[in-house]
């Protein structure tokens, strides 16, 4: 009787163990599923779950929501200039500068190429245009070099702010058209 009671707990830890190291990897997989592997940021798809789930927040509760799309301007021109490894500094500073200046309940993506996406949770739009344009400032005055050069690096934003039966396309239709 012994033996199988020290079997079954043998069993039983063996199985706890294996089911942790397969959440652990699952949580891993789900991680690189979601997030853009240059800058750390969250990426697209990650972008769409949480837009659609502020969205439906918004309308449900009646609350503001400012989406904003950031775009890196002249960014061709700069990764044929510069190069490849610079434009790609030049991706994570810019994700780096915006992510410092949000609030924990606000929202950054990596949409694709040199855009980014913002969504600002109960935000009025005044305060919204404020905060992105105290980063725009930021990032005119960030500190980038090229062969001791100084480099002017721009972005450009367009803001929307979500109205009652708006979907998040037409959301998104109006920041870019705005941008």
């Amino acid at each position: 009787m012994t033996t199988n009671l020290k079997e079954t707990t043998v069993s039983r830890d063996a199985l706890k163990f294996e089911i942790k190291q397969r959440k652990k990897a699952e949580k891993e997989l789900e991680n690189l599923a979601f997030t853009d592997s240059l800058t750390g940021l969250p990426n697209r798809d990650a972008y769409n779950i949480r837009a659609h789930h502020e969205v439906e927040r918004a309308k449900r509760y009646e609350q503001n929501l400012v989406l904003a799309v950031c775009d890196i301007d002249n960014f061709k021109s700069f990764n044929d200039t510069y190069g490849h490894q610079t434009g790609d500094r030049v991706l994570k500073l810019v994700a780096k500068a915006v992510s410092q200046r949000l609030r924990s309940v606000d929202f950054i993506a990596r949409y694709g190429g040199e855009e980014f996406v913002v969504l600002l949770p109960e935000t009025k739009m005044e305060d919204a245009f404020a905060l992105m344009d105290d980063i725009r400032e930021t990032i005119a005055n960030a500190p980038l070099r090229f062969k001791d050069e100084p480099v002017q690096l721009t972005l450009s934003t367009g803001l929307a702010a979500h109205q009652a039966d708006e979907t998040l396309q037409s959301l998104f239709a109006l920041a870019d058209k705005a941008l």
